[in-house]
């Protein structure tokens, strides 16, 4: 596993390619977006990590790979991840069939 706070392109180091080599890119939100909320995905590890382990985080992150450049996404509180997970769940078993 890689240490992406000392290697590689993260969101505290985000390189740019140009013709003369890397860029160092300080201020990343005025070129990058994360393109989607991935709260309800986090919430559900977060669920099964106490469920199963006894393991409660800290902080959820979202590391987007993309070719050349990983970038670690800003935090994600659990407690948001979580609501985000059970308003999916229940929004999911709303929607079931009763046999």
């Amino acid at each position: 596993m890689i240490d992406l706070k000392t290697k590689g392109n993260t969101r505290s180091g985000f390189y740019k390619r140009e013709k003369q080599g890397m860029i160092w890119v300080r201020e990343i939100d005025k070129y990058w977006k994360e393109p989607y909320s991935t709260d309800k995905q986090l919430g559900c590890y977060v669920e099964m990590l106490k469920l199963n382990y006894g393991i409660t985080p800290d902080v959820c992150n979202t590391i987007w790979a993309y070719p050349e450049v990983c970038i670690v996404g800003a935090n994600q509180p659990t407690e948001r991840c979580e609501a985000a997970w059970q308003e999916a769940w229940t929004k999911f078993e709303s929607k079931q069939e009763l046999f």
